[in-house]
């Protein structure tokens, strides 16, 4: 499949995860953001400000398949916010290939900040 199908189709997954977010959540006084801090961002307070609260959750949306070097980066990414949330998720279109607990996944997340990769992608912390 051509790169730029690929890319639409994890574009309307995400939106799609967006839409039921949202709606699953629908009267619960949270406000969605979507490509926020992260793909979708969570807050239960009703103001834009309140996305940079600790009762937030960022939402990670992947579809096609994941592999271990985009599972780092998201992990790599999530470690370095921190200290602006609690609570993660990710929302995987298909299951994972390989067991996340593996040394050698570890390995990936130290390797993403070792090259660097982590301080230029979240260009936002700055």
């Amino acid at each position: 499949m051509p790169s730029g199908i690929t890319a639409q189709n994890g574009f309307l997954y995400q939106w799609y995860a967006f839409i039921k977010l949202a709606l699953d959540n629908a009267g619960m006084e949270r406000f969605f953001v979507y490509e926020g801090v992260d793909d979708i961002d969570i807050s239960e307070e009703n103001r834009i400000s309140a996305v940079r609260g600790y009762n937030n959750q960022f939402v990670q949306v992947k579809s096609g398949i994941v592999s271990q070097d985009c599972w780092a980066k998201v992990i790599g990414n999530w470690l370095l916010i921190a200290d602006e949330c609690q609570n993660y998720r990710i929302i995987l279109e298909n299951a994972l290939n390989f067991d996340y607990r593996e040394d050698a996944v570890f390995g990936k997340v130290v390797d993403y900040f070792i090259s660097g990769e982590g301080k230029k992608s979240f260009f936002y912390r700055k």
